[in-house]
């Protein structure tokens, strides 16, 4: 499949791969984790995890509630 693509669209992709690589880099070092000991013993804070994948939520107001959609 690959074979077929041309090569200037290879190089095309391999550029932008690049750029958003770097950007995510330079992202990933701004995403910092925080942990506060408000009161002796009570730490509040946060921290990003990755997901590993996502999908849509709907949530309808009314009879029947909210539905989840599987991905």
């Amino acid at each position: 499949m690959v074979a077929g693509v041309r090569e200037s669209v290879k190089l095309d992709l391999r550029f932008a791969q690049q750029k958003v690589r770097y950007f995510a880099e330079k992202q990933l070092g701004t995403l910092s984790h925080l942990e506060v000991e408000t009161l002796p013993g009570v730490i509040l804070g946060h921290k990003h995890i990755p997901v590993g994948s996502v999908g849509p939520y709907e949530h309808s107001y009314g009879e029947g509630g909210g539905s989840a959609v599987e991905p």
